[in-house]
């Protein structure tokens, strides 16, 4: 009896060492041994700057801080892992009975970056064979086989016939993870950060639960995860739920996954919803929207997938009432080919007509960096350039797309567009645009082609656009325009034909020539696309009748009343005018000009032959630029104004208000000075018939109510010299 009581006694010590004494060594004095262990199996250093820790009770656990794992030679990042600390804990009682159960993995701050290099090397590629000294070993010889033909690996036969212990996961926890992904070949980079996810296994064949949030390109999502347990070895099925954060999006894809371990492939569905899709761009990235993508949104398909690629089929898209329906499909490979059609029955933008635009959401207000510009800042100290990140805009030469997109029809201001097409492709780092047409109402038509790439990280368009309008006059009633004071034979036909050259802030169009009715418009024009617009043109006009296309007026003009020297208020107003109430304030002469302080612009233009008033105008030409309310001409005129060549040249300010004349010069010849009289809309005038020829120069200065004049007329013999001011020139004017 005593000496069993010895042998529990011993037994009991023992037992005590295996649990308790792991806890009570210092792990960090083999921190040598293990690096070199890890670098012995893959062939990659590994540096453990933290502690090591390893215990038994009250449950077997490793736990690991700030630990990296190199990167290959040549590859961007200098680690492929590091992570601020690993923690392993087991359940002591499963492993005990036999099973393997892992009670906690935890990763805390993990960044894993993968890489294809230029040379075509994956850093997630590990040569389990190479030495510490970095050369291969030679391969072990495998075991002769029993007469069968084939090897036996010992490792092989681990779960084969039920020798290895079954193995559960019961939370797998990763916080504030980073995965990059890095692709030379291609050009391709994609980061996934902030993750943070918990996962469980029943079983290595499962079923497996995941669940947890990440943000990819800005767009932060959630996720959830369920996979079955694995049937013989090839088929599981699973149900993966994504979404945004906040809801904006809610999504579902569940199949099946079959042929593992030789050639996987999911077949299944996926839908989403979304009570905005304006919300969900935005989710992604804060920019203002059009009202219309307010409206909720939906989608469904089919999917099949393999390594080789994915197809969708039976996609159905809805964006309020309008849906869609088409199909997508993938290949995958050294050139990414991507293949989509999309058709609509009708359109409904009517719908949106009216929704306010929808503002970016706001953010909280950062201090904009510093830039450095080559002087010090307030500081005093230079401030070093950041270097340049990704363009904002490019287009990937690996991949290869078409996109085909029909609307059979759309109804937009009561009116139906028919028949709308847009057929484009990318290859080789272009996109391709063949066909974009439609037919609108008042039987015209549209066409535009040409060309998309990037330049200097933004969209650039080049291309040619043509179209013809049968009904010129349906057409700008459809849009909203009033037309009644326009000549019944005008407005009737128009053609267009242009090349485009467009970027974000600009559009050009050059080769311009616009005909409508029997006049030709030639030339170029340039618009900057900005808050306050701005355009520069130089166009030339074969012919115009501004008399058809002018309202025509019935109002006659209302003789000039002179005010008594009371004003109307003193002892001297008359019994009629007292005790009424004061006339409303009289309406600037120069209010139409306002218009012109809303823009600016650079504006050559010539008609060769313009009737106005009833007069012919022969070779009038304009040439000038309107900067920030200020007009500077440097050429106005006519080679013949019902009868006269006139000319003038200077600077008009303050079009806002009163206009201020800087150097306003004039010259005029006529030998019919009533002629000019009716097209400045004064009328003849007998006294003057028969004077003859008459040269008129002149210069204005000052404010246009109260100009500084200088005038020289010669004409019926005599010469004639004016100069002085004009004052009271909106009511009664005065010499």
């Amino acid at each position: 009896m005593k000496k069993f009581f010895w042998a529990i006694g011993v037994l009991v010590v023992v037992a005590a060492a295996v649990l308790v004494g792991p806890g009570l060594i210092d792990w960090n004095q083999y921190r040598g041994d293990i690096q070199a262990q890890v670098r012995k199996a893959t062939g990659r250093d590994i540096r453990i700057n933290g502690d090591i820790s390893i215990t038994v009770l009250p449950a077997p656990a490793l736990i690991v801080h700030d630990v990296s794992l190199a990167n290959l030679d040549g590859a961007q990042a200098k680690n492929m892992l590091q992570l601020k600390s690993l923690e392993v804990r087991i359940a002591l009682a499963s492993l005990l009975g036999g099973q393997i159960k892992v009670e906690r993995i935890k990763l805390v701050d993990p960044v894993v970056e993968l890489e294809v290099l230029p040379d075509g090397r994956r850093n997630w590629m590990f040569d389990a064979e190479t030495s510490a000294g970095g050369k291969k070993t030679a391969a072990r010889p495998q075991a002769p086989d029993s007469g069968g033909g084939q090897t036996t690996d010992p490792k092989s036969q681990l779960g084969a016939g039920g020798s290895a212990p079954p193995v559960a996961l019961d939370n797998l926890s990763i916080e504030n993870g980073t995965l990059v992904y890095r692709d030379a070949l291609s050009g391709t980079f994609e980061k996934i950060e902030a993750f943070n996810g918990n996962f469980s296994a029943a079983s290595l064949k499962g079923p497996f639960e995941s669940s947890g949030k990440l943000t990819a390109r800005g767009l932060p999502l959630n996720f959830n995860l369920n996979v079955g347990e694995i049937i013989h070895g090839r088929t599981v099925t699973f149900t993966l739920r994504l979404g945004t954060t906040p809801g904006a999006l809610k999504m579902m894809m569940s199949g099946t996954l079959v042929g593992l371990g030789d050639a996987p492939r999911i077949k299944g569905t996926v839908k989403g919803e979304a009570k905005s899709l304006a919300a969900l761009i935005q989710a992604a990235r804060p920019v203002s929207l059009p009202g219309p993508l307010g409206q909720p949104f939906s989608f469904e398909a089919n999917i099949v997938a393999d390594a080789k690629g994915a197809e969708i089929k039976g996609l159905e898209f809805r964006l309020g009432n309008t849906q869609a329906s088409g199909g997508i499909n993938v290949k995958l490979g050294k050139t990414l080919s991507i293949a989509a059609r999309l058709g609509a029955g009708r359109i409904d933008l009517d719908q949106g007509v009216g929704a306010q635009d929808i503002p970016a959401p706001s953010a909280a207000a950062k201090p904009a960096p510093e830039k450095s510009s080559g002087s010090a800042p307030s500081g005093g100290k230079a401030v070093a350039a950041k270097p340049k990140g990704p363009p904002s805009f490019f287009i990937p030469k690996f991949v290869h797309a078409s996109l085909a997109l029909t609307a059979e029809a759309l109804t937009y201001r009561g009116g139906i567009v028919r028949n709308g097409v847009v057929n484009a492709e990318l290859t080789n780092a272009e996109i391709t645009v063949s066909q974009v047409s439609a037919q609108f109402p008042g039987g015209s038509d549209m066409a535009l082609f040409g060309f998309i790439t990037a330049v200097d990280g933004k969209p650039r368009f080049e291309g040619e656009l043509e179209s013809t309008v049968n009904d010129m006059r349906g057409v700008l009633r459809w849009l909203g325009h009033d037309i009644d004071g326009v000549a019944r034979d005008r407005l009737r036909k128009m053609t267009l034909a242009t090349r485009i050259v467009a970027v974000p802030d600009q559009l050009q169009l050059t080769g311009l020539n616009l005909k409508f009715d029997s006049s030709s418009l030639t030339g170029g024009v340039t618009v900057a696309l900005r808050k306050r617009l701005s355009f520069g043109a130089n166009i030339a006009l074969n012919r115009i009748n501004l008399d058809a296309y002018l309202p025509k007026s019935t109002k006659k003009p209302s003789p000039i009343k002179t005010a008594s020297k009371g004003g109307g208020k003193g002892p001297g107003a008359s019994a009629k005018t007292a005790g009424k109430k004061p006339q409303a304030k009289p309406e600037s002469p120069f209010a139409a000009l306002k218009v012109l302080n809303a823009f600016d612009a650079n504006l050559t233009a010539r008609v060769k032959s313009l009737t106005y008033r009833g007069a012919a105008i022969k070779n009038a030409v304009f040439d000038g630029t309107l900067y920030n309310g200020k007009l500077d001409i440097r050429r106005l005129g006519a080679d013949r104004l019902a009868g006269a060549k006139v000319s003038a040249k200077g600077v008009l300010s303050n079009l806002g208000g009163v206009p201020k004349a800087a150097g306003l010069s004039f010259k005029a010849e006529t030998n019919d000075i009533n002629g000019v009289l009716r097209v400045a809309g004064v009328g003849a005038m007998a006294s003057l018939k028969g004077l003859g020829p008459i040269k008129a120069s002149g210069r204005v200065d000052g404010s246009l109510l109260a100009p500084k004049l200088k005038i020289n007329v010669a004409g019926a013999g005599a010469t004639a010299t004016v100069y002085g001011q004009l004052d009271g020139l909106a009511l009664v004017p005065a010499v």
